[in-house]
């Protein structure tokens, strides 16, 4: 019963980092004055270029010392090629909303993951 409790907490998220990722990549794109923005071409973009920087990432990070850095910024700069295609944009400017997609993801994934622990790992304590 543990297992599919983790399961479900797993799968909702995932659902839930690409829904905020692909609502902060709508915003990126209009921030950078991207044309033919909707949520469906966000979505393909978030999932693809994820993947993607995922697998770049991954093969420069066993370069030893500064292979995870490049991994990163090369993470960036393949998603705005497929936001480039995707969206049919300049580099500049799909490079410019992936940041800010990236950027703002992090900060309320990472801040909703920090309150959800401090609530729930303090309730935990004084259960104990």
């Amino acid at each position: 019963m543990e297992l599919m409790g983790v399961l479900i907490f797993g799968i909702v998220g995932v659902v839930f980092t690409l829904a905020v990722q692909t609502f902060f990549l709508m915003w990126g794109a209009k921030i950078a004055g991207i044309q033919g923005r909707n949520f469906g071409k966000a979505l393909v973009t978030v999932v693809i270029g994820g993947i993607a920087s995922f697998l770049f990432s991954l093969g420069l990070s066993i370069v030893p010392g500064f292979g995870t850095v490049i991994g990163l910024f090369g993470g960036f700069l393949v998603t705005a090629l497929i936001m480039m295609v995707i969206y049919k944009t300049d580099f500049g400017k799909a490079l410019a909303a992936t940041v800010i997609a990236w950027v703002l993801g992090i900060i309320v994934i990472g801040g909703l993951a920090a309150l959800f622990f401090f609530v729930f790992g303090g309730m935990a304590l004084l259960a104990a």
